[in-house]
């Protein structure tokens, strides 16, 4: 039989090409095989790509979607803090980082829940 890859002769009783190292397998077409062959396997291969179950999507876990939402309570309060600090209105917390505070811990849960629970933002 002939290596498909190099073309080199091979052993029928060989699993490897000596040359190359390209499997050897008694489904390869060998020279000599009729073209008809290699058209039903095409066409074979080609029908069982088409009829392949869908792979589902992961659920989404109640505690991810919590985790979210508690996340996007942080960046809020964050950003409260900030503008109603900055123009004086009231300071919630009466520390001056407080908002870069509960935006690091926004973010910081925004990271546990992308990598624990693969819940990210969708981009449109």
């Amino acid at each position: 039989m002939r290596c498909v890859q190099c073309n080199s002769e091979v052993a029928d009783s060989m699993r490897f090409c000596p040359q190359c190292g390209n499997p050897m397998s008694s489904q390869q077409p060998q020279l000599g095989q009729s073209w008809q062959f290699q058209q039903s396997q095409c066409q074979e291969s080609h029908q069982v790509q088409h009829h392949q179950p869908q792979q589902e999507l992961p659920q989404q876990s109640q505690t991810g979607v919590v985790l979210k939402f508690v996340e996007y309570l942080f960046y809020i309060l964050s950003a409260a803090d900030f503008l109603l600090g900055t123009f004086g209105i009231v300071d919630l917390t009466g520390f001056k980082y407080s908002p870069i505070i509960f935006g690091v811990i926004g973010a910081a849960i925004g990271q546990y829940v992308k990598k624990k629970y693969g819940i990210v933002d969708e981009e449109n």
